[in-house]
């Protein structure tokens, strides 16, 4: 029995995981990827499925295989599974390193959150697996701690280890991390020696840590800090490590630090006078990020990766921006975006500032969907208006589809302001002054108000057991 059979990892799903995203990305870097709709996709250490099951349902015509050394985690997942009535998606509990080649071959293989818990065999083992079942155009992503931002944290996960080394239970030895934690930060914060200084800068980091782990699951804390194998690497030792297996870098799934328009311009001029390859160019992007995670996207080293961005690459994409619009004078030529991380851009074009201000605003409408695996008793089927607002569409209707499987009304939430939403088929009504308005018009706003009251009550849950199956 593995430590994730006694505390299961919790259920969740990681959309820059999804074949839609890693095709994208792979686009924009010149490649050819395996079309989405009819995807087959390998995820190694898929837990109970929580990543899978949801790109199974949003794409009914391809193929989705998961396996997980855990097999009370696959047990569950499988459960689910039963429960939608899926047929395209399976998942197997194996050690990796029993893997032979009957899984077949694969356009996408995904291993999230697995490299760097495995022991070493197992991490050259997945190596090997993307070699052998990965299709000739395929995209892999692997994701693992990395160098240098986890120097610090690796000192305060030994501190922990060592503290709990004499519990064996799993939930009390997560509990006394956490007090112990605690207690670190009240210390160090109090400090009055000669060192306090330094004392003082750990204390910050360990607070930071603190908030984060407050934020989760004591599952997250068990595997992610307490595990007995966490080794981060840097990026050249991992590119290294793969390419002894034939595979290359096409680009990290957050590829905005590692570009030079993101870089100050004199660290961008500086960086440029050492003629680096792209590996060089991402480690050194890693010692000024002080990078802790990477997400990285591997491809077969015979695939040729193309040149510079074009807009001719671009306008085979649908584009949407939560950026909101600066204030400027209304007579201002340059409008200027900030995006919720704060990121600027500017443009001159008012089309298009126009366009991005009707994108964020649809943005802001859409109700928030609620990502839990948990089965509700007694299902309601879904209105009509609830299945065309929630349904994903299929993948060749040019949308990138929703990771949901059934919609139900879920009472005493709000997710929208009144006037935020409009149906299809709706027609619009001139405004009449009040006392003003026909019979038909007032009987439609009555018909708009009670759609609106119904949508306010929508939520989307990932697992429970319909009536009947979902059109998805």
């Amino acid at each position: 029995m593995t430590t994730y059979d006694e505390v299961p990892y919790p259920v969740l799903s990681h959309s820059q995981t999804h074949p839609a995203a890693l095709a994208a990305i792979s686009i924009l870097h010149g490649l050819t990827p395996p079309p989405v709709a009819t995807a087959r996709v390998l995820e190694v250490g898929c837990a109970s499925g929580g990543n899978l099951i949801p790109m199974a349902c949003g794409l009914p015509e391809g193929r989705f295989v998961g396996v997980d050394y855990s097999a009370r985690q696959i047990a569950e997942g499988q459960q689910s599974i039963d429960t939608l009535g899926l047929k395209n998606v399976r998942l197997t509990a194996l050690n990796l390193l029993d893997a032979d080649d009957s899984f077949g071959e694969f356009d996408y293989i995904i291993a999230h959150g697995f490299y760097s818990w495995v022991p070493q065999p197992v991490r050259e083992k997945l190596l090997e697996v993307i070699r052998r079942s990965l299709s000739h155009t395929g995209i892999a992503y692997i994701s693992y701690n990395a160098y240098p931002g986890w120097k610090a944290l690796s000192a305060t996960r030994d501190i922990l280890v060592y503290h709990t080394r004499r519990i064996p239970d799993l939930m009390e030895k997560a509990s006394e991390a956490r007090s112990f934690l605690n207690f670190l930060v009240e210390l160090m914060s109090a400090a009055k020696t000669v060192s306090s200084n330094v004392a003082y800068a750990h204390a910050d980091f360990l607070k930071s840590v603190v908030d984060k782990l407050e934020r989760g699951e004591d599952a997250y804390l068990l595997h992610d800090i307490l595990e007995e194998t966490n080794e981060p690497m840097y990026f050249h030792a991992f590119m290294a490590r793969a390419h002894r297996h034939e595979l290359q870098f096409v680009c990290d799934s957050d590829f905005r630090p590692a570009l030079a328009s993101n870089l100050p311009p004199n660290v961008a001029a500086l960086l440029s006078q050492l003629n680096l390859d792209r590996i060089e160019w991402e480690q050194y992007t890693d010692f000024l990020s002080n990078r802790m995670f990477r997400q990285t996207l591997l491809c077969h080293a015979g695939v040729s990766l193309g040149g510079a961005l074009t807009a001719d690459t671009l306008r085979m994409f649908l584009i949407a921006s939560a950026a909101r619009p600066e204030e400027t004078e209304p007579s201002a030529s340059v409008r200027q975006f900030v995006g919720a991380d704060g990121a600027k851009f500017s443009t001159e074009s008012s089309p298009l500032a126009s366009r991005l201000s009707v994108s964020r605003r649809n943005l802001a409408a859409r109700p928030h969907l609620r990502r839990t695996f948990r089965p509700r008793p007694r299902p309601t089927q879904p209105s009509r208006a609830g299945r065309r607002l929630r349904c994903p569409r299929r993948a060749d209707s040019g949308h990138h589809p929703a990771q949901v499987v059934h919609v139900q009304r879920a009472p005493h939430r709000t997710h929208h302001s009144h006037g935020s939403l409009r149906y299809r088929g709706e027609r619009k009504t001139r405004r009449q002054p009040m006392g003003a308005a026909s019979s038909r018009t007032l009987s439609i706003r009555h018909q708009r108000a009670a759609r609106a009251r119904a949508a306010r009550r929508i939520s989307v849950v990932y697992h429970s057991a319909p009536r009947r199956k979902p059109r998805c």
